[in-house]
């Protein structure tokens, strides 16, 4: 009984201490494992919208940039195309008057040469008979 008596405060003593050291470490671990995940949680959330900003950005960018070249080679070829059309058709107005020109010239001289040819090729039958 005594050795109960003596032997009963230093164990209570010790399950208190085992008691509390453990609810002490189990406290402080999920203080740690609370701490850690939300440091993570927010690290990735930091790091997701930042990613998202980034990418949306880039996106808009990529977007406003594309947009703009299209932009840019439709205007430049809009512009080209007008300013060569009032001169090709020019070219060709001025060009197809001389055409017709330059080929009825050129019928007209072949068939002058032909008739010419003909008659004295006819001409010269005609001696050849009398």
């Amino acid at each position: 009984m005594y050795r109960y008596r003596r032997l009963y405060p230093y164990t209570m003593y010790r399950y208190r201490w085992l008691y509390l050291y453990t609810v002490y470490r189990y406290r402080r671990l999920y203080l740690y494992t609370v701490y850690r995940y939300r440091q993570l949680y927010l690290y990735t959330m930091y790091r997701y919208r930042w990613l998202y900003l980034y990418t949306v950005y880039r996106y808009r960018r990529l977007y406003l940039y594309t947009v703009c070249c299209y932009r840019r080679l439709y205007l430049y070829t809009v512009c080209c195309y007008r300013r060569l059309y009032p001169y090709t058709v020019c070219r060709y107005r001025r060009l197809y008057p001389y055409t017709v020109c330059r080929y009825r010239r050129l019928y007209l001289y072949t068939m002058y040469r032909y008739c010419l040819l003909y008659i004295v090729t006819a001409c010269c039958i005609f001696l050849i008979i009398i």
